[in-house]
């Protein structure tokens, strides 16, 4: 008997709307002097947290100097002002 993985032959994004699907933001904690150095890298700003952050990147190498702390990082801040994953 041949046993399939639960997901063999699912085309899982199309079972999930793209509404649920969290996308990966990283908050970056950058100097003001070297903020064109993280936009230049494709990191976008935030105004209402006055923040830069990237999101969805596959490589995290060129931006490990802003990211003391992955977790950290990658807490969002949901509307009630209360921290959450």
């Amino acid at each position: 008997m041949v046993q399939l993985s639960p997901t063999e032959g699912l085309d899982i994004p199309a079972l999930y709307p793209a509404s649920i699907i969290t996308p990966m933001r990283i908050n970056l904690v950058t100097p003001f002097a070297e903020k064109d150095s993280v936009k230049a890298l494709g990191a976008r700003w935030d105004s209402a947290r006055k923040v830069w952050y990237i999101q969805n990147v596959s490589d995290l190498t060129p931006f490990l100097r802003w990211i003391p702390d992955l977790n950290t990082a990658t807490e969002t801040a949901s509307s009630d002002g209360t921290r959450r994953r």
